[in-house]
């Protein structure tokens, strides 16, 4: 009788499955990955929403600006008086500081609330009990508390027009900290916004029915009826 002898079948290497050991350094392998990249991608989440926050601040100021200017809302109470002079203002003379401007405190009623509807109510406090003053806390980047300054030149008649200064605030400013005048201020935010600072500081002419050339001149540092160059 012939005996057929069963060739015995060999697993190759693409047949074989991963072991244990494998399996795990294959996964912490992933899990190292995975750790080295989460604050990667919660870094860019923020500064997307940092970023979004900074265009709807931009957004605000706009609509104040335009509001302030067709006089549907009512010019800043605050008033800061430069003196004239003969030469350019330097650069820190045309920027809105904390002894020009100080930073709001809880007190203040000189505030703006800008609300999500776009809504603009002045005469605000950070801790007003009025509702119409009340931000509604759902999102720090949807309202906003302005500040806001004139700044004129001594001896200026009103219908000259002045530099409208403003700062824009998150409405989730904790009022029992330090508020800050800028974001430079902050040495420990970072790169990303301190929520105590503003999120936005600009300036912008506001004409009266006066306003000439030589009345802009006597406001960046020149007086009247001198030649700006």
């Amino acid at each position: 009788m012939i005996k057929i002898k069963l060739q015995q079948q060999t697993s190759s290497f693409s047949d074989s499955g991963f072991t244990i050991v494998e399996s795990l350094m294959g996964a912490s392998v992933l899990a190292i990955v995975l750790v080295a990249t989460l604050p990667i991608l919660s870094l860019s989440t923020a500064l997307r929403v940092q970023s979004k926050g900074t265009e709807a601040a931009a957004k605000a100021a706009n609509i104040f600006i335009n509001s302030v200017r067709n006089n549907s809302i009512t010019s800043p109470t605050r008033v800061i008086t430069l003196t004239n002079t003969t030469t350019n203002r330097s650069i820190g003379d045309n920027l809105i500081d904390t002894g020009e401007m100080p930073v709001p405190t809880r007190t203040d009623t000189n505030l703006y609330l800008f609300n999500k509807s776009g809504t603009i109510t002045p005469t605000c406090s950070l801790a007003s009990s009025l509702a119409i003053c009340k931000p509604d806390n759902s999102n720090p980047f949807d309202e906003f508390y302005i500040q806001a300054a004139q700044v004129k030149v001594a001896n200026s008649k009103v219908t000259d027009g002045y530099l409208l200064a403003i700062r824009i605030y998150r409405e989730d400013v904790d009022v029992a900290q330090t508020i800050l005048a800028s974001s430079s201020a902050s040495s420990s935010s970072g790169i990303l916004a301190d929520k105590q600072a503003p999120i936005l500081q600009t300036t912008v002419q506001i004409s009266g029915s006066t306003t000439t050339f030589q009345t802009l001149c006597s406001r960046v540092g020149l007086l009247n009826n001198q030649p700006c160059q």
